[in-house]
Parts: C-alpha cells; structure tokens; sequence
C-alpha cells in the first residue's frame, strides 16, 4: 500500500482531536496541518457560543505541545502508530483555510508522486473545492471516526481514483 498524507479540516480535529488514535493498518501515515486550521481550532477554544470548546481545545494544545517538540524534517512521530505529524509553518492570514488547505495539498501532490495526498473534511464545500483543483478528498459524513477515516483511505486508493 502506498503512503497516505492526509491534509486534515478543522472540523476532522474536532471530532477526532486525539492525534494518537489516528492510524491506518498498514499504510505510512503522515498528518498535515496547516497554520490556517490551527488558527481556526485556537478561535473555536476561545468561543464557548459555538459549543466546540472542549475538542478544540484538546486538539489545539496537542497540535501545540507537539509543535514545540523537535521532530525531523519529515515530521513528528506520534507515539507507537507509526503515523508522522507535520504542522506546516507559515502566515496565518486572516480567511477561511478551505481554500489554502487545498492549495497545500495539491502543491504537495506535485511533489509526492508515489503517495495518497488528500484533504480530509466532513464540509462538502471543501471537498467540492478540492476537487475543483483536481485534488483528492475523502468526505467523511456525520461525526467522523478513525475507522470511518481508515475505510475513507482505502476507498481513494484504488485505480480508479488515480486520475480525477
């Protein structure tokens, strides 16, 4: 099975924010997160109104705990899963992160030819973008699960998902 690099939405760290569970047998696994999400996660743990604050704020504190940790240019290795972390650096402007989660994952699609490269998201608008831009998505419906999301893989994994 080829390696999977999975671009994860703000709303797929809400309903999953315990980065160690995320796995997928079998399969090298690497998590993207992009500075727009976190700065999204750090708005919905400051906003009790929204009725997020508790899965926000454990993702982001874990997002930020292992940020600070030294890990290797390839990422942060999350526990005895084999899955890999990268929390990409850069601006965190001010818009909404569909639109540069799916830019990131397409610039690095270009780059990792042999890989799985998708935005994972349960916003049908974010996955409708992706795919605009020719990139894969795995579209988790309800409340998103590891499982849901491991099934999510293998079903983009196929021959017939290849070419867009």
């Amino acid at each position: 099975m080829r390696p999977a690099i999975l671009f994860l939405d703000t709303n797929i760290l809400l309903d999953c924010p315990r980065l160690e569970d995320y796995r997928a047998a079998g399969r090298a696994l690497t998590l993207v997160v992009i500075p727009e999400v976190m700065r999204e996660l750090h708005g919905l743990s400051r906003a009790p109104q929204r009725g997020q604050v508790g899965p926000a704020l454990q993702a982001f504190s874990s997002l930020e705990t292992l940020a600070r940790r030294r890990g290797s240019a390839l990422g942060i290795p999350l526990g005895r899963s084999g899955t890999i972390l990268r929390i990409l650096p850069g601006g965190l402007n001010q818009g909404a992160a569909d639109l540069p989660l799916v830019l990131r994952a397409k610039e690095e699609a270009s780059r990792q030819k042999g890989s799985l490269v998708a935005v994972v998201t349960r916003d049908w608008g974010v996955a409708e973008l992706a795919r605009s831009h020719r990139v894969k998505s795995i579209l988790l419906h309800g409340v998103a699960t590891i499982p849901d999301l491991e099934r999510g893989i293998a079903q983009h994994d196929t021959s017939l998902d290849i070419d867009l």
